[in-house]
């Protein structure tokens, strides 16, 4: 009895569609050479030598999180501090009539 759901998983599962192996992709993935295996300092020394990122849109991205509402400072300070306001929003929540 313990058997039964286990031999329906298994009836279904056999029911699927299994996708081909013999692609076109799949056969580029396997004619492809191996990846270049190097060192992590090669790879960190390569990302500041050349970043993703310039310093315009950094200053970008954070001119916008502060338009957001504040994310800069919610998620930059001390943890303690954080905890504090959280607390004394918690207490004003508990407070507030919401019924009204």
């Amino acid at each position: 009895m313990r058997a039964l759901p286990l031999l329906a998983c298994l009836s279904l599962a056999a029911c699927a569609q299994v996708p081909g192996l013999d692609t076109p992709a799949a056969e580029r993935a396997l004619a492809a050479p191996y990846p270049e295996l190097v060192p992590l300092e090669t790879l960190l020394a390569a990302a500041e030598r050349d970043p993703r990122i310039t310093v315009a849109e950094a200053e970008a991205l954070q001119r916008r999180a502060a338009a957001l509402g504040g994310i800069d400072r919610a998620t930059s300070g001390d943890l303690a501090e954080r905890a504090a306001r959280l607390r004394e929003r918690a207490e004003a929540l508990r407070a507030a009539d919401l019924d009204a």
